[in-house]
């Protein structure tokens, strides 16, 4: 049984499945976390459901999965929605968006081993699609609720078209609940992504360019923004070390090695545009292992410090510490934790800890500024 966790409040999707009229498909709706196989068959009820339901607060994405199974092959499948309508408010259909969910051909799976062949992954743009017969089709609907918006349910359709100008609607309501999810989080959540996710992702990344690279970071982003995860781990940082390697890289240096808040400033003022409530400078080395790290992140922080404490941001800032640290290393990050607080009293230094050891975890909790817990690897019980 899978289990989640919501942090402001519990997300219901309702969602139903639906017999179509029609002989030649079926169609259904499931939550936008079921992964859909092509080998996997609907559960039908067996009833004619004419209706499914979305519900979500004003200023939130939520989204659901429509899905076909065609009983013959199917000619330049397309979907539509129309705007939702509740009195004389409306959620145009322009805050309703509809991706097509592509599959790529997995050769090995490092987290399911039975799982191998083609796997659900990629959010593709809404398009005319050829359907074969047999094979399911999902597609992703996400709606979202201004601030504005009256609370209410919403009505309006969904409409499937496909070859010689058939047409099938479905219908939907959109239930707003009257409350609004604040843009600024007083929840901080952080997930990492720098530059070398993307440039690990995109192959080959010598035929992208600098725009090409910021592109993709924004979009993928703004997806983790509207999710409540927040990317800003990694991504206002050229300070990065490897063992006793330094590296001073874009975005906070020039190609000269010279530190230069302008290149950055961009992606910081894109944060706080998206409501970020925090946001990382560094992610350190060990000190103790690798000494002749010291100067080099010493003079890092001492001028990025003064370019903050320009825009008054030092208090959204965070160093992240030793990641997952162990045996030695447990006191090595408190060495790491005591060398920042002698350079500066004005940022905050985060640590990871995602051992089985409450001893451990409560000694880092009274020595350091805040604790990042892999709740998966830790039994709390004090």
């Amino acid at each position: 049984m899978k289990k989640l966790m919501f942090v402001y409040f519990i997300l219901l999707v309702l969602f139903s499945y639906s017999v179509c009229s029609l002989p030649d498909f079926e169609i259904g709706f499931t939550s936008s976390l079921d992964k859909v196989f092509f080998e996997d068959e609907i559960e039908f009820d067996g009833d004619l459901v004419n209706h499914s339901e979305i519900y979500l607060a004003k200023n939130e994405y939520e989204a659901i999965q429509f899905v076909i199974f065609p009983k013959v092959d199917m000619k330049n499948v397309e979907l539509l929605v129309s705007d939702f309508t509740s009195d004389t408010n409306i959620i145009s259909s322009s805050d309703i968006n509809i991706q097509v969910i592509g599959y790529v051909s997995l050769a090995d799976n490092r987290f399911n081993e039975n799982r191998v062949g083609w796997y659900p992954d990629p959010v593709l743009p809404n398009q005319q699609l050829n359907l074969t017969k047999d094979i399911l089709q999902p597609y992703l609907i996400t709606v979202y609720a201004k601030d504005d918006l009256v609370a209410g349910d919403y009505i309006g359709k969904i409409k499937l078209k496909f070859e010689d100008n058939q047409e099938f609607e479905y219908n939907l309501t959109i239930h707003v609940w009257d409350f609004v999810l604040p843009k600024v989080s007083k929840f901080k959540t952080a997930t990492f992504f720098s530059w070398d996710t993307i440039r690990s992702m995109w192959k080959p990344w010598e035929t992208k360019t600098r725009q090409d690279a910021k592109s993709i970071f924004y979009d993928i982003a703004k997806l983790s923004f509207r999710n409540k995860l927040q990317p800003v781990i990694g991504m206002v940082s050229g300070y990065e070390c490897w063992q006793n390697n330094v590296y001073l890289n874009y975005p906070t240096y020039d190609e000269q090695d010279n530190f230069d808040s302008s290149l950055v400033e961009e992606f910081i003022d894109f944060f706080i545009e998206q409501g970020a409530n925090h946001f990382y400078i560094a992610r350190l080395c060990d000190m103790v292992k690798y000494p002749n790290t010291k100067n080099h992140l010493t003079n890092y922080l001492t001028k990025y410090e003064e370019y903050l404490e320009s825009r008054d941001l030092l208090d959204m800032v965070y160093l992240y510490n030793l990641d997952e640290p162990w045996g030695t290393s447990i006191n090595h990050c408190k060495y790491n934790y005591n060398y920042i607080k002698d350079i500066t009293q004005n940022m905050e230094m985060m640590q990871n800890t995602n051992r089985n050891d409450n001893s451990v975890l409560n000694d880092f909790l009274d020595h350091f500024d805040a604790i990042d817990i892999n709740l998966g690897f830790h039994d709390i019980n004090e």
